[in-house]
């Protein structure tokens, strides 16, 4: 199992993990709670945008309410389950385009 403070992959760059998933390269399998970094690698937020740029993105859909963060100590940790979750209803949403 990898360590907690393991660095998540750069871009949206997908390989395949051991687990036979196609996870951003680097992302850790743990099933979380996820940081913001590990969550926008997640979501590809970072694929045309700076880290800086995709926390950004990532809080904008936290304040709309379309991703709930769960709270450990003071900061906001993801779960793979709610990013899924936010996933599905976009597909559900816009349809599935690619």
């Amino acid at each position: 199992m990898p360590s907690r403070d393991m660095e998540c992959g750069q871009g949206g760059n997908v390989g395949p993990q051991p687990n036979g998933s196609r996870l951003p390269i680097g992302l850790p399998i743990y099933p979380g709670p996820w940081t913001a970094k590990e969550a926008f690698t997640y979501l590809r937020l970072d694929e045309s945008r700076d880290d800086s740029a995709a926390l950004k993105a990532l809080n904008r859909l936290v304040d709309k309410g379309l991703i709930r963060p769960c709270i450990v100590g003071k900061k906001r940790r993801y779960t793979r389950k709610e990013l899924d979750r936010f996933l599905d209803s976009q597909t559900e949403r816009y349809g599935d385009v690619g």
